[in-house]
C-alpha cells in the first residue's frame, strides 16, 4: 500500500524543473504544490503574495513578447561599415567646417564669430529636425520638460560656449594648431 501511494506521487516542481514528456498540455496547466511559500509583501490590494506561488490573476500578466526578426539584424560588418562612414563624415565636415571657418575669418575678413555661431546652431537644429521628423534617420525621443531643462539646456549652452570660443580663437590661430589644442 505504501509502494502504491509512492507511485501515484507527482515530484515537486522547481523553477529549474522542465516538465515531464508524459504531462499533457492539460495536466501541465493544472495547479501544482510549489516548494516555497515564503512571505514576500503585500500587494497593491493588501492581500500577500508568496513566492512560488502562481499569479492570481493571469490576465494580469504582460503579453509575451514578439520574438526580435533576427533577418532584419545587420550583421556585424554591416554595423562596422556604418560606424565608419559615420566617423568619416564627422571627420569630414568637422574638418570642412573648420576650414570654411578660417577662410571666412581670415580672408572674407568676417567679424563676428558669435554670428557666425548662431548661424550653425540654427542649421544643427534644422538638420536634426529633418534626420529625425522628415527622413527618420534616427527616432525623434521626446522628454519631459524637467529632463530638457537640468540635463540637456546645460550641455547646449556648454557646447555652444566651446563653439563661440573656438571660433574666436581661429580668427587667430593656425587650423593645424586648432587641431591639436582640439584633439588633446
Amino acid at each position: 500500500e505504501l509502494a502504491d501511494l509512492k507511485m501515484e506521487q507527482r515530484p515537486l516542481l522547481s523553477d529549474q524543473d522542465p516538465p515531464h514528456k508524459e504531462d499533457t498540455q492539460e495536466e501541465m496547466t493544472q495547479e501544482r504544490p510549489y516548494h516555497s511559500s515564503i512571505d514576500v509583501g503585500a500587494d497593491s490590494d493588501g492581500t500577500q503574495e508568496q513566492v512560488g506561488q502562481p499569479p492570481k490573476d493571469a490576465s494580469s500578466l504582460p503579453a509575451d513578447p514578439q520574438p526580435p526578426n533576427k533577418a532584419d539584424d545587420p550583421s556585424p560588418s554591416q554595423i562596422m561599415i556604418k560606424k565608419g562612414l559615420g566617423l568619416f563624415f564627422w571627420f569630414f565636415f568637422s574638418a570642412a567646417t573648420l576650414i570654411l571657418n578660417k577662410m571666412l575669418f581670415s580672408y572674407l575678413s568676417f567679424p563676428y564669430p558669435i554670428t557666425l555661431t548662431a548661424i550653425h546652431m540654427v542649421t544643427c537644429t534644422v538638420c536634426a529636425l529633418l534626420a529625425t521628423m522628415v527622413f527618420k534617420i534616427v527616432p525623434f525621443i521626446k522628454q519631459e520638460g524637467t529632463v530638457i531643462i537640468y540635463q540637456v539646456v546645460p550641455l547646449a549652452v556648454v557646447f555652444c560656449i566651446n563653439i563661440v570660443v573656438g571660433n574666436m580663437a581661429l580668427k587667430f590661430i593656425h587650423v593645424s594648431f586648432n587641431q591639436i589644442v582640439k584633439s588633446t
